[in-house]
């Protein structure tokens, strides 16, 4: 939480940033950010950063989307969550992941490393 305060309350970094948030579900969390990037075209980034929560795992599995896809059922290839299923469609994660770029910074809790990182890919 307390990195995410830091992000929020960065002006400069905010005007750069469409959304920031936790991911605390390795499905639902994922679905939702897919539907949210492809109703708006313009998110072209997405930088996971922080802690990965050990039981869900939702960074692992939104790194393992970008780098593996899904299968037709939905599951997250080589993720390491419990429950690494969608219920978004295979063409629309094919969308996302030929549209966004996903950013592995997953245990990096430190601002300035991350806004020096996105000011890199701006």
């Amino acid at each position: 939480m307390k990195l995410l305060t830091e992000i929020s309350n960065d002006t400069r970094l905010m005007n750069n940033v469409a959304i920031v948030g936790r991911l605390l579900s390795e499905n639902k969390g994922i679905d939702k950010i897919i539907n949210y990037c492809i109703a708006n075209k313009e998110i072209v980034h997405l930088v996971v950063c922080g802690k990965d929560g050990h039981g869900h795992r939702a960074g692992n599995s939104i790194i393992a989307l970008s780098e593996n896809g899904i299968t037709r059922e939905g599951k997250i290839i080589k993720s390491k969550s419990p429950y690494p299923q969608l219920d978004s469609s295979y063409e629309d994660v094919v969308t996302f992941r030929d549209r966004v770029t996903i950013h592995n910074l997953i245990e990096e809790m430190d601002l300035n490393p991350i806004k020096s990182y996105v000011d890199g890919i701006i």
